[in-house]
């Protein structure tokens, strides 16, 4: 597809606007009130980021990038509705033997997404929790610096491979820099 890595960058950023909006809540939690109101900040960033580069992205091309419509795998109906579709063997490209009865709904595609560093729960669940030990502060603490630091990385990969005539691009390049040396000065990475 032409626009491909258009496409991933705004996934990235739909996803980086998650990341912030989950980690404000995630240290305001652990009790760290100045980080949550840094990365709240950050959030306000990413937003008006994202419709900065929708905005450019119109004025480039003329138009909305959108993905094409996903193909139904194998889809059709019987009598009573319900849809016919093949399940694929787990680490094949083959599908099963025996077809799988849905009410339309995908069981499994055949390319599930993988989840992304940043993406994996850092609590096991979204249950209401207790405050954390005191002496689990600083490892949950820094869990959640390793998630805002893989996010930043992929940022400046993918940004990096973009081809940029307004320097709107390397703005976002040194923006994410800038976050990955101050992050691993926190988790003393080195």
């Amino acid at each position: 597809m032409e626009h491909d890595l258009e496409l991933e960058m705004l996934d990235l950023q739909a996803a980086g606007i998650k990341l912030y909006a989950d980690l404000a809540e995630y240290y305001y939690w652990l009790g760290a009130d100045r980080m949550s109101r840094i990365l709240f900040q950050k959030l306000e960033e990413a937003i008006d980021n994202n419709l900065t580069t929708r905005f450019q992205l119109i004025d480039q091309y003329g138009g909305i990038i959108q993905k094409p419509p996903e193909k139904n795998m194998s889809g059709a109906k019987d009598k009573n509705g319900r849809v016919t579709q093949l399940q694929w063997q787990e680490g094949t490209d083959e599908p099963e033997d025996e077809p799988n009865i849905s009410n339309g709904v995908d069981t499994m595609p055949k390319k599930p997404p993988t989840r992304q560093p940043w993406e994996q729960p850092i609590l096991p669940g979204r249950s209401f929790q207790s405050a954390p030990k005191k002496e689990d502060i600083d490892h949950l603490y820094n869990e959640g610096l390793r998630r805002w630091l893989a996010y930043e990385q992929a940022s400046i990969d993918l940004y990096s491979q973009l081809e940029d005539k307004d320097g709107w691009y390397a703005e976002l390049i040194d923006e994410a820099k800038k976050e990955v040396a101050t992050i691993k000065d926190g988790l003393s990475i080195k």
